[in-house]
């Protein structure tokens, strides 16, 4: 795996982290790439949308049309085929987010060569939309890979800093992907409902 910064190199502890949060969700988590990108995108109208979210993964069948060009020379080597990408907004992140969200793009990394419990957690948030506390969250966010990996960088923010520490944080925080309390009420609901 090789973490590369762009466009110069950055002071952060993020390296030290995301090796660490690898070693412990193991090889299917292991992307090809990991990509510190400090540079600000928000107001380039050249690149695609991904490029002004705090992170993605890019795995070979996606499209390189609209990447900034050392992505695309990036991706040119035919041995990057998972490259998770984060923003100068997550490399900023106090340490438990930046954590989160990484792992939640790792968790996307596994989607991409194993199955998870996609018909399941379908049918959970189906159920758990129905309930008025819930009903006017946007369903395109609330797909089963994007709870599944929520669920996921949760399970790991637990592991590494226990279970009151993390239940701070989710009082205390909004999740960047949907800040919203109520996201983070119907994530503590699903984690409840499935298990791992």
């Amino acid at each position: 795996m090789l973490i590369i910064t762009h466009p110069d190199f950055i002071e952060s502890p993020s390296a030290e982290t995301c090796l660490k949060v690898i070693a412990l969700l193991g090889p299917m988590y292991t992307p090809t790439h990991i990509v510190f990108d400090s540079y600000d995108y928000s107001q380039d109208c050249f690149v695609i949308d991904e490029f002004k979210c705090p992170a993605f993964v890019w795995t070979r069948d996606r499209p390189l049309d609209g990447v900034p060009s050392y992505f695309k020379e990036l991706t040119a080597d035919l041995n990057c085929t998972h490259l998770v990408w984060l923003s100068r907004k997550v490399l900023a992140y106090a340490e438990l987010m930046f954590v989160w969200v990484l792992a939640h793009e790792l968790r996307h990394v596994y989607q991409s060569r194993m199955s998870f419990r996609k018909a399941e957690i379908r049918r959970l948030l189906h159920d758990l939309r129905r309930k008025p506390s819930y009903s006017y969250l946007r369903p395109d966010l609330l797909t089963p890979d994007e709870i599944d990996a929520e669920l996921s960088a949760m399970r790991l923010v637990k592991t590494m800093y226990g279970d009151e520490e993390v239940q701070l944080f989710l009082t205390t925080n909004l999740l960047p992907r949907y800040p919203f309390p109520e996201y983070t009420r119907l994530l503590k609901e699903a984690a409840v409902a499935l298990p791992q």
